[in-house]
């Protein structure tokens, strides 16, 4: 009799701080409560109202890009393509008054690849990473992935408040600490 693999056993330690996302609970009662007819307006995932993107405008453009430029069907650049991080260079330059090269720019697939990538390169498990109070669910979680403790400052109308963060940083004193801070 054959037995069932058990899996498990080939997974990182790393597997065991994954905590499922609240946002995709909220998620999924939003589409329960959808199917049964209740109109909802959800302020969960920054969605926006399907009746208010440009279909058709967006239809034309993507054909047209299709037919026109060749390599729009295949991979682009790891760190993104050339062109919009020359844009995105210029933009921070310009608004931001930042001085930065090429190498600078890296562009990702979106907000959580970002969260990722910052957790891979600055924390090690048991690192103490200071973050607002309240912060975005996913942040936490992401971070808590790379086996970080994690810290709140309560924010006010300015942002962090910089006195608790104070009082923080000396009661960690001595310890790794890390703070994370999106403006």
């Amino acid at each position: 009799m054959f037995g069932l693999i058990d899996y498990f056993k080939f997974f990182s330690c790393r597997v065991n701080r994954i905590e499922p996302s609240p946002i995709r609970e909220i998620v999924r009662l939003i589409t329960e409560y959808r199917k049964k007819g209740v109109k909802v307006i959800s302020f969960a995932t920054g969605d926006p109202d399907p009746e208010l993107i440009p279909r058709k405008t967006l239809g034309k453009l993507a054909r047209e890009v299709l037919e026109k430029e060749p390599r729009s069907v295949t991979y682009a650049p790891t760190a993104g393509i050339p062109e919009l991080r020359e844009e995105l260079l210029k933009f921070v330059e310009r608004y931001d008054g930042v001085k930065a090269s090429l190498e600078n720019i890296l562009v990702t697939v979106g907000g959580q690849e970002a969260l990722d990538l910052i957790g891979r390169v600055l924390f090690d498990p048991g690192d103490i990473v200071v973050v607002e109070n309240p912060s975005y669910v996913n942040t936490l979680l992401a971070f808590k992935q790379f086996g970080a403790n994690l810290v709140g400052v309560p924010v006010d109308e300015e942002g962090m408040k910089t006195d608790v963060l104070e009082d923080t940083v000396l009661l960690v004193l001595g310890r790794r600490l890390k703070v994370h801070l999106f403006i």
